[in-house]
């Protein structure tokens, strides 16, 4: 797998995260058959690597950006709690990733006006965090 579906399925793990919103966990962006607001959408914004003296191996510093969403302010804060007791600090297997350290750097709030006319946006509670993980070439 990759790291993509890794996060997924860490993500995925999580009975918290489970009950809030169930199997929607997307890359950038939710499908747009799935009309359920409660989801994570996620994104990987960098990447940076180091090496072993050997050359064959190392680390991989990833920057991930989480955006929990709702329509309703109370229900995306419930979930972007949840993703942050899951990835704040976390060391160890991340699906077959192996995760060396993940680090909270930032959380934002946000608003995505509804593009219909209707009054139903969303509720958007962004987190940025640094994955620094095992990377075997």
């Amino acid at each position: 797998m990759g790291i993509r579906a890794d996060l997924i399925t860490f993500l995925h793990a999580d009975s918290t995260i489970a009950g809030l919103v169930g199997t929607r966990i997307y890359g950038p962006r939710r499908p747009f058959s799935d009309t359920n607001a409660d989801c994570i959408a996620f994104a990987i914004t960098g990447s940076s690597d180091g090496h072993d003296l050997d050359g064959r191996g190392g680390w991989d510093n990833r920057e991930l950006i989480l955006n929990c969403r709702s329509k309703d302010y109370a229900t995306a804060e419930q979930i972007a709690d949840a993703v942050r007791k899951r990835m704040k600090g976390y060391f160890g297997a991340i699906g077959s990733t192996t995760g060396y350290s993940v680090i909270i750097q930032d959380e934002f709030d946000d608003y995505d006006d509804p593009q219909d006319g209707s009054p139903d946006g969303q509720y958007v509670i962004g987190q940025r965090y640094m994955l620094i993980r095992k990377e075997s070439l």
